[in-house]
């Protein structure tokens, strides 16, 4: 807690006042939490942490907050600078901003009450905290701290990509470095030496923390073998959080997603109550990985996406299969780069002729 009030006060977060006349202060709370750990992702120490957060649900739109939006770096941009960076064999590392949204400067008029036990003058102070900066809570704070960090970024002269704003980059041929935008954490490619110019110019700018190479970012499992040139991502963490939502964290895996000879169809029993949120929710969870890392279960969340609006406890069994599957699959993922890599375009194609059993439909 004494951490956390150390850094709004060398941010100059807030002043102290006596409220405004027809101003409505915000009520603020302490969140605790234990961070990281030794046999965690990237091998950081237990530590305990606390956030003085704002409760922004009390916020009123026109008043308190205008607009909230604030974009993040695409998946799809993140695996292609992925795969440029395992072809040629660049850096790839992490920054972590640990105060981000304290940062984003604040355009409208936003009263909070003081911290509790960091009272100026006491419980009954009548002084209020006029906020110069967002807290962690308030509904504009993600949008106020991607308008401070590009405005930084564009002084340090990079410019934004054309297919995703969030994809920045500055310099030409081998002296081009490139970033990737995801609210606090950016991943930053190039050579060594121009990544680690950039990551100085940052933390100079804004607290936070190098990284180094990146193994975690945005659920994405990065693991590389420099000899080989090649770069695998994965999502095994969160393949184990849906197979355990599931209840099937003891059942064996299953070889493929959907066998042909499943039978898939609108005709049995519909699903009980709550069943079709889940079969929603389950499904939604598995479009999720077949468009991040796991394209092999395109297909298989294609057919049961068919039949969102009325599943079947038939089609619930072929779901729970599928999710089988990504649990005996976890650690796969998405290869790229190698000595011998194809650089051109492969595809591949399979069909079936009248195979829907309800409309004879083919597929291919």
């Amino acid at each position: 807690m004494d951490t956390e009030m150390d850094a709004m006060k060398s941010n100059h977060t807030w002043e102290l006042l006596p409220l405004a006349r027809g101003a409505k202060p915000l009520r603020v709370m302490w969140v605790f939490t234990l961070k990281g750990g030794t046999e965690g992702e990237g091998g950081e120490k237990l530590r305990f942490k606390a956030r003085l957060v704002a409760k922004g649900c009390s916020q009123r739109p026109g008043l308190d907050f205008g607009e909230v939006y604030a974009p993040v770096g695409r998946a799809q941009t993140i695996r292609s600078v992925l795969a440029m960076a395992a072809a040629r064999d660049l850096e790839v590392h992490q920054l972590d901003f640990t105060t981000a949204f304290l940062n984003g400067a604040l355009g409208e008029e936003v009263w909070v009450q003081q911290a509790e036990g960091y009272e100026v003058g006491g419980a009954s102070s009548r002084l209020f905290c006029r906020l110069r900066k967002a807290l962690y809570g308030l509904k504009q704070a993600p949008r106020a701290w991607h308008a401070t960090l590009k405005a930084a970024l564009q002084e340090f002269g990079f410019k934004e990509g054309d297919a995703d704003p969030e994809l920045v980059f500055k310099g030409e041929g081998l002296e081009r470095v490139w970033v990737v935008v995801y609210v606090d954490d950016l991943l930053v490619v190039g050579e060594l030496s121009r990544v680690q110019e950039v990551k100085q110019q940052l933390l100079e700018k804004f607290q936070g923390k190098d990284m180094g190479e990146a193994r975690m970012f945005v659920g994405f499992r990065i693991s590389r073998d420099r000899a080989a040139r090649t770069l695998h991502i994965s999502q095994p963490a969160h393949a184990q959080q849906l197979v355990e939502k599931v209840g099937l964290s003891q059942s064996k895996g299953r070889g493929v997603p959907i066998s042909t000879a499943d039978r898939v169809g609108a005709a049995g029993k519909a699903l009980g109550e709550g069943g079709k949120e889940l079969y929603s929710e389950v499904v939604g969870s598995l479009f999720y990985f077949s468009t991040h890392t796991r394209p092999d279960l395109a297909h298989a969340t294609g057919v049961l996406s068919r039949y969102m609006a009325c599943p079947t406890e038939e089609l619930w069994a072929l779901c729970k299969g599928v999710v089988r599957y990504l649990g005996g699959t976890s650690s796969m993922g998405i290869n790229y780069g190698g000595a011998h890599a194809h650089t051109g375009l492969v595809g591949y194609v399979d069909s079936d002729y009248a195979g829907d059993t309800a409309d004879r439909k083919s597929t291919s």
